[in-house]
């Protein structure tokens, strides 16, 4: 069993806001790309098996891969 820790983009941040009367704060708040931080686990032999079922299941979204690690264990607790 592998561990994919992932960055999952859900809200892409808008930098060119016409006739924008807010605070600084509130542009920069709207200029921000959101991320949520999501953990996945594969049955893979190793680690490029890993990373390959990764890209093809999250194909087309926007993401960026924090870590790839055997996983100790697995839900239910038992040991992989």
């Amino acid at each position: 069993m592998w561990k994919v820790k992932f960055y999952l983009l859900i809200r892409k941040g808008v930098t060119e806001v016409e006739n924008f009367n807010g605070s600084v704060s509130q542009y920069k708040q709207l200029a921000t790309d959101e991320y949520v931080t999501l953990t996945r686990l594969y049955k893979a032999d190793n680690y490029t098996e890993a990373y390959e079922t990764f890209n093809t299941e999250y194909d087309g979204f926007d993401v960026i891969i924090k870590s790839i690690k055997p996983s100790r264990k697995w839900w239910g607790g038992k040991k992989a």
